[in-house]
């Protein structure tokens, strides 16, 4: 038991000795250099955080194959200048052939064949021209069959633009002359010929007419002479015809803005008669007039004036025709009239047209024969044949 004690005793010391030798050499030791630190506390700056756009997907890019446009050239530049052309003719009552078959002299003069020769000529030269008849184109030449071509047939085939009511058109009956109108390809006008005496039913064909050449605005208004005298014989007549003045003068009106070239087109008197204006009265009383065409009057010497302005009449049978050569400018965007130049043309040394002639050659033929076996009772011809209404 002492000897445990003693070990115990000397173990303690040997521990205290050692532990003092560890400190004296940790004091001969350097000390180790200390790191100067800002005292200053170290605060931390919280980082935003930065939202990161949205990067879409790149696709393949897609081709667009765009159509090859048309080339289109430039609009070429309205030319300023114009000329207008207008045919006329009158008072072919019905001579289809250069025959007088009534008066059964046989002279060889006019007729609708040779207003055709007259007709491909001035087309050749120009090919935009207007062709019109101012009234008469029926009447006095005999048809001799039912089945015959009836006159408008005729103005078809030459083509007419337009036809004005003459005083024979307006003897045949109503019901007839609308069903020849019907049939006519051109226009078909007259401003003051009404259906009923009180005018309640209005007129009985368009006032007026419009053509469109090459950008000019071509109006035509005509009137047909209102024959009192002959009226008051003719107690069955159908219609009211007015005084032309007057009613041209509402037709140019209902007009108004829609031309650029305003022609008249007639069948009537030079001057008045039985109290209505005459052809030189409308043109006196119508200034918005550029020149006029006439017939009714069978006349020769063609290129009558009022207010210095040309009436063209033309002589009956289609002895004459007549054209205009109208020169137009454009001035501030407006058609203007820069000149009128009439032409009468006597048609008595133009071959008939033979294309027209061998069409009709049996009917010429028939006629002939027809007259020739002696049966003469003209208005008993145009009765039964036309639906005439003279008694």
């Amino acid at each position: 038991m002492k000897n445990l004690k003693n070990i115990i005793v000397l173990l303690l010391v040997f521990l205290v000795v050692g532990c003092s030798s560890v400190e004296e050499r940790e004091d001969l030791v350097t000390p180790p250099v200390k790191e100067v630190v800002d005292e200053k506390p170290v605060v931390e700056t919280p980082v935003e955080e930065v939202e990161k756009p949205v990067v879409e997907e790149e696709k393949p890019e897609e081709k667009v194959v765009e159509p090859v446009k048309p080339v289109i050239p430039p609009k070429p530049k309205e030319n300023p200048k114009k000329e207008i052309v207008i045919v006329g003719t009158a008072d072919l009552h019905g001579r289809i052939f250069p025959y007088k078959y009534k008066e059964f002299d046989r002279d060889d003069v006019g007729g609708f064949a040779r207003v055709a020769t007259f007709v491909k000529k001035m087309r050749r030269k120009y090919p935009d021209m207007l062709l019109i008849d101012m009234g008469d184109a029926y009447f006095y030449e005999p048809f001799v069959k039912a089945d015959s071509p009836s006159v408008v047939g005729i103005l078809n085939d030459l083509k007419y633009d337009m036809m004005v009511m003459g005083n024979h058109e307006l003897y045949m009956k109503n019901s007839y002359l609308m069903e020849e109108m019907g049939k006519f390809n051109g226009k078909a006008i007259v401003n003051n010929v009404y259906k009923a005496k009180d005018h309640s039913e209005g007129i009985i064909l368009p006032s007026y007419a419009i053509f469109n050449i090459d950008g000019v605005r071509v109006a035509f208004t005509g009137s047909s002479i209102p024959q009192k005298g002959i009226r008051k014989i003719l107690l069955s007549y159908e219609y009211d015809i007015a005084d032309p003045l007057l009613e041209t003068q509402r037709s140019v009106e209902e007009m108004e803005g829609k031309y650029d070239l305003l022609v008249g087109a007639f069948h009537l008197n030079k001057f008045g008669q039985d109290g209505d204006s005459g052809v030189v009265e409308v043109m006196e009383g119508v200034p918005q007039f550029d020149f006029a065409f006439n017939g009714h009057e069978h006349v020769d010497e063609g290129d009558w004036s009022a207010v210095g302005k040309h009436i063209i009449a033309n002589n009956a049978y289609g002895i004459t025709a007549s054209y205009a050569v109208v020169k137009m400018e454009l001035i501030n965007q407006k058609w203007t009239v820069k000149s009128i130049e009439p032409h009468i043309v006597p048609l008595e040394n133009l071959e008939p047209d033979p294309e027209f002639m061998k069409k009709y050659e049996e009917l010429h033929q028939e006629t002939i024969d027809y007259v020739d076996s002696g049966f003469h009772n003209w208005e008993k011809i145009y009765h039964k044949l036309h639906q005439y209404i003279i008694p």
